[in-house]
């Protein structure tokens, strides 16, 4: 039997660094699950089936009051759809054998690699 694939929601927040702790906090109290942080955001998953339209309007209204209390500019949130992906599979097709001398060859266990006297690049 196949599992399934999942979606997530990812809420992007762009707001000053100096909030990210903070809002981490507030996320995570409405049901995030994970979180990314960058430079110049931090990013928010929840799974998709407990995601509710009214959740963004909280999280704007959270983020706001935050603002207020530090005085950054009002940040940029925006909302999207992530399906479940095999990312190792994924990962795994785009490894590629390497060759270090004519005799040693790096390459992925289980492949079947024939030996070859031809010159590689």
């Amino acid at each position: 039997m196949n599992p399934t694939p999942r979606s997530y929601v990812e809420v992007e927040i762009h707001a000053d660094a100096s909030l990210t702790e903070q809002l981490i906090g507030l996320m995570s109290q409405l049901g995030f699950e994970g979180f990314w942080e960058d430079q110049t955001s931090l990013k928010c998953y929840m799974g998709s089936k407990r995601w509710e339209p009214g959740m963004l309007a909280e999280v704007e209204s959270l983020a706001g009051l935050l603002v207020q209390t530090s005085k950054s500019s009002l940040p940029r949130i925006s909302v999207r759809t992530i399906e479940e992906e095999n990312w190792n599979a994924a990962w795994k097709k785009t490894i590629q054998p390497i060759r270090i001398s004519p005799r040693i060859v790096v390459a992925r266990a289980g492949n079947r690699m024939r030996h070859s006297r031809a010159k590689w690049p």
